[in-house]
């Protein structure tokens, strides 16, 4: 199963699509270039999570969720 979210933050555009245990983040910041972190392999997905400046602890707790609904449920959330 795959789900994709879009949505705006400030007036500009974001696309996350979570298919089994990667999400993937398109971004104006990431010159709409997908970046895909899979959540099974984080030490080796570090550059790509300090690249995209993102919450490395909030990285880990998305890795403890198991189904892909949870994780679009928790990213909704955020």
């Amino acid at each position: 199963m795959t789900i994709t979210m879009n949505f705006m933050v400030g007036g500009a555009m974001r696309k996350v699509v979570i298919k089994r245990r990667k999400i993937s983040f398109l971004t104006a910041e990431l010159s709409f270039v997908p970046y895909i972190i899979d959540l099974d392999k984080l030490d080796d997905e570090k550059e790509k999570i300090k690249k995209m400046k993102m919450d490395k602890k909030l990285i880990k707790e998305l890795a403890l969720l198991k189904t892909e609904k949870d994780l679009a449920n928790d990213i909704i959330k955020d």
